[in-house]
């Protein structure tokens, strides 16, 4: 699929206002396959919750909260920086964007995150099909996250899982990751978890505190385990990293 056929689909499918829309993941790349989903980047005026037409998903973010992460080094701003195609951008935010992206020394403090947020997804099996969804979700992202953190602190130059396996010298993040998400199941997920403790050198047993009060608990000391524990508990409601980022300091 061309850029321009991509352009006049997502543009149909979009639903305005928007100021501009950047491709990002696989369909930028060029290396997408039949199960991919098109990963679109909406910036709008206000914050706004993601939303999904057919195999299109996009995900809503305001030009400010993209600018505070370019200039926080966020490896999603990274994402965009290196590898986004913009579909719609009069102003060149995407040329902001780079010029200011500011590069981390490393991602060690993304890294130790990561690790104190594993007990939300440490669950056993019943709590697991309250939720499946959102949980899987979660282990993902998780897992997803420290494997880019640690390919790009060894030179990694692109976000495509299969160059980070190569980067990592392990395929099982790739792999683990496929089977997830084309099966939601537990042991899909717990696999998931079980490298991602491997990963990280953690000893986590089943978290036996309900999710609610470990969120309460974790306020100070881990805000990725907030913000993942409570988009978990809205089932996907609170979407984007800034409302849910706004409504946990409130």
């Amino acid at each position: 699929m061309s850029i321009d056929e991509i352009t006049t689909l997502v543009r149909s499918a979009a639903v305005p206002p928007f100021a501009a829309l950047f491709l990002y993941g696989s369909y930028a790349r060029g290396d997408y396959d039949e199960s991919s989903d098109i990963d679109i980047i909406q910036v709008t005026a206000k914050a706004a919750a993601p939303y999904a037409e057919a195999k299109i998903n996009f995900t809503c973010y305001t030009a400010e909260q993209l600018t505070i992460l370019a200039k926080n080094g966020s490896l999603f701003a990274k994402h965009l920086v290196l590898e986004a195609v913009p579909l719609v951008d009069p102003d060149n935010l995407l040329g902001t964007l780079k010029s200011i992206y500011v590069d981390p020394n490393d991602y060690q403090g993304l890294c130790r995150d990561i690790k104190c947020a594993i007990p939300v997804v440490a669950i056993s099996e019943d709590t697991f099909k309250e939720n499946s969804r959102h949980y899987s979700a979660a282990a993902a992202y998780l897992l997803r996250t420290y494997a880019y953190a640690r390919a790009f602190e060894t030179g990694a130059n692109s976000f495509s899982m299969r160059h980070v396996a190569d980067q990592l010298g392990d395929t099982r993040p790739t792999e683990r990751l496929s089977d997830l998400r084309r099966r939601q199941e537990y042991r899909q997920f717990q696999e998931v978890v079980d490298l991602l403790k491997e990963f990280t050198q953690s000893e986590y047993s089943l978290r036996e505190e309900s999710l609610e009060a470990f969120v309460v608990n974790s306020f100070g000391s881990c805000e990725l385990a907030v913000l993942i524990g409570l988009r978990i508990l809205a089932r996907g409601d609170l979407v984007t990293y800034f409302l849910i980022r706004e409504r946990a300091r409130t």
